[in-house]
């Protein structure tokens, strides 16, 4: 399944183009170390509400990095962080990811409530 979407990318070749800026944020690849800053997202009810699965529970959260990050290294797409500029504070995350067992990318998001 590594090769079902084109050649896995090594780690130097996945983050062309990246980061991503606007005026207020930053786009940028997802890191071991925004697990935290996920936990707040992916734990909440309002901001889980439509995500098949819902709220994630620790153990959850820190599977999902893993996952995105692999899916980026090994695809050079994924869901990415997307960050304040001004604070750096992770707001939540957007980006396409192939659906599970298919060539299907899909474009998604997840944010804070307050975002």
């Amino acid at each position: 399944m590594d090769t079902d979407y084109g050649r896995p990318l090594p780690a130097d070749e996945g983050t062309g183009g990246l980061p991503l800026l606007t005026p207020r944020l930053r786009i940028r690849p997802v890191v071991a170390s925004d697990r935290r800053a996920f936990e707040a997202i992916y734990q909440d009810q309002t901001a889980m509400r439509f995500i098949p699965g819902g709220v994630r529970d620790a153990a959850g959260v820190q599977q999902r990095v893993a996952e995105l990050i692999d899916h980026h290294r090994r695809y050079g797409v994924s869901k990415w962080a997307v960050e304040l500029r001004t604070t750096s504070e992770v707001i939540g995350d957007c980006g396409l990811q192939f659906l599970p067992g298919t060539t299907t990318l899909e474009l998604g998001f997840h944010f804070a409530p307050a975002y």
